[in-house]
This record gives C-alpha cells, structure tokens and sequence, in this order.
C-alpha cells in the first residue's frame, strides 16, 4: 500500500510517475507554456495535490517572482514537497484535499493548477474540488486542470490500455507491473 492514493510512495513518485504516464514532463511544459502565455506575471500561485513538488519547482524557476502555496492530502507527499520547495517562495498550507482548501486559506490566485490528483475522487468530490478552486481564483485568474480520462467505448479502452501498458513497459516497468 503507498503512502497517498497512488500506487506510488513519495520518496520513489518522481521516477515511477515517469514509467507510468506517457509524456509527463510534457504535461507540465505545456501547462507552464500555457501559463506564460495567458498569465504571464502571476503573483499568487496554488498547486493542489501538489505531490512531491517538482512541479512547483519547475513553475518557480519560469516564474522566478511568483508566490507559491501548495497542499496535498498525504503527508508522505507534503514531507517530500517541503524537501523540494525549500529556499523557494512557497508556502505549505498543509495535508488538506482540494475540497477543503477555502477552509485552509482565504487567499486569492491568479493560478490554481490541478495536476494528475482529482481523478483519484469520485464523481462528487471533484465537483466540490472543482468548486473550492474556483472560489480561491482572483477574477482574472486561470484554473489548470489536467487528469486522465476514461475512453467512452469499450474498444477505446482496449486500444488505450494496450498503448498504456506498451509505454511503461519501454519505460521499465514488467510486464507484471503493468498488470498490477
């Protein structure tokens, strides 16, 4: 069992990500390219389910002037983000879920990024993740959202299943993991 709702403890999430979701440090440069785009001067950054805070780190180093917040609802994770983020401007609000966050903090953002943490929750609780950001954004601000999705089609599943598994197996995972 790991030590948040991944199959991944924290101390090894870094690596193990890598081998299970195609193209993940594209993800967050695309999210951090986006965001230079749209919003390129935000003061207040909050990154929900923020894991072991690489990517933080990544968006500090874009965004040298930014302010960051973090939260996650493991403490394995938070105690691997607060390795990663220590020195940068960032602030740990603590072991919380998205849902819980306006409880946490009445600051305002001009980004929220929610990456690879809301699928873990059920129909409901993504609605009230998805409504607790929203009441942390300033008005003008930005909400990033990226998870995996299901395919509609029992074909797209298999085809998508049959991609996945070939990908982390390139990536070193065994055949055995890839069936766990």
């Amino acid at each position: 069992m790991a030590d948040n709702s991944t199959f991944h403890n924290a101390d090894v999430y870094d690596r193990q990500i890598r081998q299970t979701i195609p193209h993940y440090d594209d993800i967050h440069n695309e999210i951090l390219n986006f965001i230079k785009v749209q919003h390129p001067g935000p003061a207040d950054w909050l990154d929900t389910g923020c894991g072991t805070g690489t990517f933080v780190r990544k968006a500090q180093e874009r965004f040298p002037a930014t302010r960051f917040w973090v939260a996650d609802p493991s403490e394995g994770m938070l105690a691997q983000a607060r390795r990663t983020v220590s020195g940068l401007p960032c602030t740990v609000l603590g072991q919380c879920g998205t849902a819980d966050l306006p409880e946490v903090t009445d600051r305002k953002f001009d980004v929220i990024t929610a990456i690879q943490c809301h699928h873990y929750l059920s129909k409901d609780e993504r609605l009230a993740a998805l409504r607790a950001c929203h009441t942390l954004l300033n008005n003008d601000g930005f909400f990033l959202v990226s998870e995996n999705i299901r395919p509609s089609t029992e074909e797209g599943i298999r085809c998508s299943l049959k991609y996945w598994g070939a990908f982390q197996q390139e990536a070193g995972k065994t055949e055995q993991d890839v069936r766990a």
